[in-house]
C-alpha cells in the first residue's frame, strides 16, 4: 500500500540483509548467552528471534554458532 521508492529502500535493505546474523547474534547474546541443548528451550530461543523479525536462516546460524561466538559479544 505504502510502496517507497526502490532506489531508497533496496541499498537500506541490502545492509539490513547483510548484518542480520549478526544482529540476530547480538540480540540472542543480550538475552540468553548461553547455549541450550534442551528442545524446550531451543524453541523457545527460536520464538524470541522469529517474534524480532530474524529469517529462519538467520536463526538458525546463530543457534549452530552461538556457543562459538561467546568470548567476542
Amino acid at each position: 500500500m505504502h510502496r517507497l521508492d526502490p532506489q531508497i529502500s533496496d541499498p537500506v535493505l541490502d545492509g539490513l540483509r547483510a548484518t542480520e546474523r549478526e544482529r540476530a547474534l547480538q540480540a540472542w547474546t543480550r538475552r540468553f548467552g548461553i547455549a541450550s541443548q534442551d528442545p524446550t528451550e531451543r524453541a523457545r530461543q527460536q520464538r524470541f528471534l522469529s517474534q524480532r523479525g530474524f529469517t529462519s536462516d538467520a536463526i538458525h546460524w546463530v543457534l549452530r554458532h552461538a556457543g562459538e561466538h561467546r568470548d567476542e559479544a
